[in-house]
């Protein structure tokens, strides 16, 4: 039941079932954002999201900036880095 799934992920993890979906979806949503060039409405479709404008408000709610400004700004970062 869900009650006995999110007791066993608060028990184990600290945290209810839907909060820990939503941090592995989020860490690998940065990863594609990061390491592939894939189109953002194709990201979506992929990671299960049935409405690109959704996975959109999704990553905003979670991170305080667009998917492409996330982007943008990972590029700017791995440019800095490089010998």
């Amino acid at each position: 039941s869900v009650s006995t799934l999110n007791r066993t992920c608060q028990q184990q993890a600290g945290q209810a079932a839907k909060n820990l979906v939503q941090e592995r979806l989020l860490l690998e949503i940065k990863r594609r954002l990061i390491y592939t060039t894939e189109p953002l409405e194709s990201m979506a479709y992929t990671l299960g999201f049935k409405d690109p404008a959704y996975f959109s408000r999704f990553f905003r709610k979670l991170e305080q900036m667009t998917l492409s400004e996330y982007r943008k700004a990972q590029y700017g970062r791995m440019d800095t880095q490089l010998p």
